[in-house]
C-alpha cells in the first residue's frame, strides 16, 4: 500500500477529467498517470533505486505533482528545497542529506550549474525544461521516453516516503520524515476535516516546497478534484482565476490575505463559488479575520499544525467571530494537552506548552537522532507552543517558547504584543523581539510599517500597548520601516530583525 495507488486509481475512475493546471498547460488524470509512470521507469533507469532521496527544486508548476508522485510509486523519498532560498542553504540542505539526484526548473539552472561541483553523493541533476549544461538530463524525457505501464513495486506503508527540512542553518538541518502511510493519513484527514470532494477545486498560491500547500493539493487530487498551480502569488489574478475556475478552495498566509483587502474593487469579483477559505502560517489579525469574512467569503477556516504533526487544530466558519483569537479544536483523530515544564497535564485555562499526539506523527529527524528523542516523551510530541485550552477544548496559543522575551524577570511572548499592535488603526504590519537591555536583560521592540498616508509618533504607540497589556508587556522602543522582511512561507523573518541588535551578545531562553 502506497499513497501514489490513488493516482492509479483516479486514472481509472476519470481518466479524461482535468487534474492539475498551471500558467502553462492543462493535464488529465489518464496523461498525469501515464507521465508518472514513465518517469518511475526513466529514474530508475539512470540506476536510481527504492529508498534513495530526490530533492526538488520546483515551482508551483504540474512537473512538481509529476515528480511527487513518481517519487511515490518508486519507493524513492522526496526532499523539497524552499525555491525563494539563497543557493547556499540549497548547497547546504543537499550536503547534510546527500540525495542522489537532484530535479530543478530551467530558471534555476545557472546556480545549480554554479553547486554543481560542490554536491555531495548527488550523481545526477535533471532539468524540468531543456538541458542546460553538460551533463543535464531532461526530464521531459524520462516522462515520454520510458514505458506507461505501472511500475512494479515493493513498497510498505512505513516506507519513508517525505521529508521537510523544517529548520537548521548550522549543522544537520532538522528534517522531518513522513511515511507512505502517514503520506495517506494526512491528506484524508485534511480532505474529511474540510469537506473536500471530488467537485473539489483548489488553487494553490503558497509553494508546494511548503508541507502544508503540499498536502492541501494532494487531498484534492487524492479525491479526483482539481487543483489549480500559481507560481507567483498576485492578488488580482487570485480573484479572476476564482471566478474564472469556479475556484471551491483555497489557502493562503496572513499577508497574502491582506493583500487581497487592499485590492480596489474588490467586492465586484465573483467568489460565490468559495466553499473553504484556509489561513494558516500564523494567527490572523482580528481586523483581518473580520474584513475577511465580510468581503471576501464567510467560509474561513484558521489552521494550527506544523510538518512534524501535520493539523492539529482548526477554526472553523461558525466559530470565528465567537473565540477570537483562538485556533480551534482538534483535528480528527488528534489529541492535545496542556503541559507543565515537567510534561503534567494542566487544566483548562492554565498556560503550558502545547503537546500533542496524531495517527500521522512524523517518523523522526533524518539523521539527527538527538533532536528527535527531544521533542518526544512518552509517545507525546512536545512543539515549543506555548497555549492554554478552554472549557469547549478550544486552543489558544500565547507564543512560542523561542519567541519568549525575559524582561526584569518577566517572561513576555512577542505574540502577544504583536496581537495588541495589529488592533491599532493606524499600523499595517509589526513584528515584536526582544533586544539587549542593560537594566532588565531584555527589552521589547517594535518594528511597525504605517498603513498609507497616515503618521504616529513612537509614543502613541507605546501607549496604546500599554493601555491594551500589562505595563511590563509594552515595547520600550519602536522602530519604523515600510515593510517588514518575510521568508517564502510568508512569515516575518524575525531572526533578521534580531541580529543586528544580538550581534556580541548572547540571548538566553529559559
Amino acid at each position: 500500500m502506497h499513497f501514489a495507488q490513488s493516482l492509479t486509481i483516479q486514472s481509472l475512475r476519470a481518466p479524461e477529467k482535468m487534474a492539475i493546471k498551471d500558467d502553462r498547460r492543462t493535464i488529465t488524470y489518464r496523461d498525469l498517470n501515464a507521465r508518472v509512470n514513465s518517469i518511475v521507469h526513466g529514474l530508475r533507469n539512470l540506476g536510481l533505486k527504492k529508498g534513495d532521496l530526490v530533492c526538488q527544486l520546483q515551482g508551483n508548476l504540474i512537473e512538481h505533482f509529476e515528480l511527487l508522485f513518481a517519487i511515490g510509486k518508486a519507493g524513492m523519498i522526496r526532499l523539497p528545497l524552499n525555491p525563494r532560498a539563497n543557493p547556499s542553504e540549497w548547497l547546504h540542505i543537499i550536503n547534510s542529506f546527500e540525495p542522489r539526484a537532484l530535479v530543478f526548473d530551467q530558471e534555476f539552472a545557472t546556480a545549480v550549474a554554479r553547486l554543481k561541483p560542490e554536491l555531495k553523493g548527488c550523481s545526477c541533476c535533471i532539468s524540468v525544461g531543456a538541458s542546460t549544461f553538460e551533463g543535464a538530463v531532461s526530464f521531459e524525457d524520462l516522462a515520454v521516453r520510458f514505458p506507461s505501464s505501472e511500475p512494479e513495486t515493493d513498497i510498505r506503508e512505513q516506507d519513508p516516503y517525505i521529508i521537510q527540512a523544517t529548520s537548521g542553518t548550522m549543522g544537520i538541518p532538522k528534517a522531518a520524515l513522513l511515511s507512505q502511510l502517514g503520506t495517506i493519513k494526512r491528506t484524508l484527514i485534511r480532505a474529511v476535516d474540510l469537506g473536500n470532494s471530488a467537485k473539489g477545486v483548489y488553487l494553490a498560491v503558497t509553494s508546494l516546497a511548503n508541507t502544508a500547500s503540499t498536502f492541501y493539493g494532494l487531498s484534492q487530487l487524492y479525491l479526483g478534484g482539481t487543483v489549480i498551480l500559481r507560481n507567483r502569488f498576485d492578488p488580482v489574478d487570485f480573484l479572476e482565476t476564482i471566478g474564472r475556475e469556479k475556484v471551491t478552495n483555497v489557502s493562503m498566509v496572513p499577508v497574502m490575505g491582506e493583500r487581497i483587502l487592499e485590492v480596489p474593487g474588490l467586492d465586484q469579483y465573483d467568489l460565490s463559488s468559495l466553499e473553504i477559505f484556509i489561513s494558516y502560517g500564523a494567527p490572523l489579525h482580528r481586523q483581518t479575520r473580520r474584513k475577511l469574512i465580510e468581503k471576501v467569503t464567510p467560509n474561513l477556516v484558521e489552521t494550527y499544525g506544523i510538518t512534524e504533526t501535520g493539523p492539529i487544530t482548526n477554526l472553523m466558519p461558525h466559530d470565528q467571530l465567537r473565540k477570537e483569537d483562538c485556533v480551534g479544536q482538534p483535528t480528527m483523530h488528534t489529541l492535545i494537552r496542556i503541559a507543565d515544564r515537567e510534561g503534567n497535564p494542566l487544566p483548562p485555562g492554565e498556560t503550558g506548552e502545547i503537546v500533542v499526539r496524531t495517527p500521522y506523527m512524523f517518523m523522526g529527524y533524518l539523521k539527527n537522532p538527538e533532536e528527535t528523542a527531544k521533542v518526544f516523551k512518552d509517545n507525546w510530541f512536545y512543539t515549543g507552543d506555548v497555549g492554554r485550552m478552554d472549557e469547549e477544548g478550544y486552543l489558544y496559543i500565547v507564543g512560542r517558547s523561542k519567541n519568549m522575551i525575559i524582561s526584569g524577570g518577566y517572561n513576555i511572548y512577542e505574540e502577544e504584543v504583536e496581537r495588541v499592535l495589529a488592533a491599532h488603526p493606524k499600523v499595517k504590519e509589526a513584528a515584536v523581539i526582544g533586544v539587549p537591555d542593560e537594566k532588565w536583560g531584555e527589552a521589547v521592540k517594535a518594528i511597525v510599517s504605517l498603513r498609507p498616508g497616515v503618521e504616529v509618533r513612537e509614543e502613541e504607540i507605546i501607549e496604546f500597548c500599554k493601555e491594551n497589556l500589562a505595563s511590563y508587556k509594552k515595547p520600550r522602543s519602536v522602530d519604523f520601516v515600510a515593510a517588514l522582511p518575510r521568508l517564502s512561507s510568508g512569515k516575518v523573518a524575525k531572526q533578521q530583525l534580531r541580529e543586528k541588535h544580538w550581534e556580541g551578545h548572547e540571548k538566553k531562553i529559559a
